[in-house]
């Protein structure tokens, strides 16, 4: 399989149809035929895993897993990571702040790097959370000597060498930059 799409999922309802025509629409204009989407609902309180159920029963590419209860979105990719077949795997969020029409860009730039991690240029979150994850990302870079700009985004493409040998658990979803560049591969912010 040539890619894997890695969805965690927190009671989402409301957006995971769009998204779900959005990759589709933009795999299209790819031609890329040879895919898999998971989704990973991790204990959603709401109805996403019906949607998940419906979606999969619609496309034979989408795979829908649900754990049974929120462990959080390291978990929910880990466990994703062990499931996934893709050559290439690219992980977003469900909320639609990760826009599939840069799967292309993360493909072409997996050709030269392990890992592409993206950046939320334009956020629609409160500032509540925009500003703390202003002071962690400016925290990291001085930390861990990476030049990154959005550490965090949920938005990130890798090969497969790479995401077989991440192991995440607890917040470390939120260091995969860094994890990723102590490993010694390939990576492009």
């Amino acid at each position: 399989m040539y890619l894997s799409i890695v969805i965690p999922v927190k009671d989402e309802v409301g957006s995971l149809e769009t998204l779900h025509m959005e990759i589709q629409k933009s795999l299209k204009k790819l031609n890329l035929e040879d895919y898999e989407i998971i989704f990973i609902d991790d204990g959603s309180k709401d109805s996403s895993w019906e949607i998940i159920e419906k979606l999969s029963n619609l496309n034979n590419k989408v795979k829908g897993y649900k754990l049974v209860k929120n462990y959080g979105k390291s978990i929910a990719l880990d466990f994703s990571f062990r499931k996934a077949k893709g050559e290439f795997l690219i992980t977003m969020d469900a909320d639609l702040q990760d826009d599939p029409e840069e799967i292309g860009n993360l493909l072409t730039q997996l050709k030269t790097s392990d890992c592409v991690i993206g950046w939320k240029k334009i956020r629609h979150d409160p500032l509540v959370k925009t500003v703390p994850s202003k002071i962690f990302n400016f925290t990291c870079r001085k930390i861990f000597n990476l030049d990154s700009h959005d550490m965090n985004c949920g938005l990130k493409g890798f090969k497969r060498k790479a995401y077989e040998k991440l192991m995440i658990y607890g917040d470390l979803h939120r260091f995969i930059p860094v994890i990723v560049n102590d490993m010694d591969f390939q990576y492009l912010k």
